[in-house]
């Protein structure tokens, strides 16, 4: 997913490999063990760089949301990824904050 231009981005680019291996967590795992993810974006960031945040890492669960420094909302990677493939979605969510 080189380049994220509305234009010529596809559907194919959503299918991102992971490469690394997850931690294995069992029924005796504790909250320790869990992966922890520190990913925020203000409101006026494009959706070309929630795009850029989850290539970056394919297990990221999801994004924070702040205006300024308050936490206004959660995307998650499924959320974000139904509305790309929504008819249009690529021209309207990836080029608009």
């Amino acid at each position: 997913m080189a380049d994220l231009d509305p234009a010529v981005f596809s559907e194919a680019d959503l299918a991102i490999p992971i490469t690394e291996e997850i931690p294995a967590l069992g029924i005796n795992s504790t909250l320790a063990e869990l992966p922890l993810y520190d990913v925020s974006l203000t409101l006026d960031h494009p959706g070309t760089e929630a795009a850029r945040q989850f290539e970056l890492d394919p297990r990221l669960p999801g994004i924070i949301l702040q205006d300024r420094q308050d936490c206004v909302g959660f995307i998650s990677r499924q959320r974000f990824l139904d509305y790309l493939l929504r008819p249009k979605g690529i021209d309207l969510f990836l080029s608009q904050p």
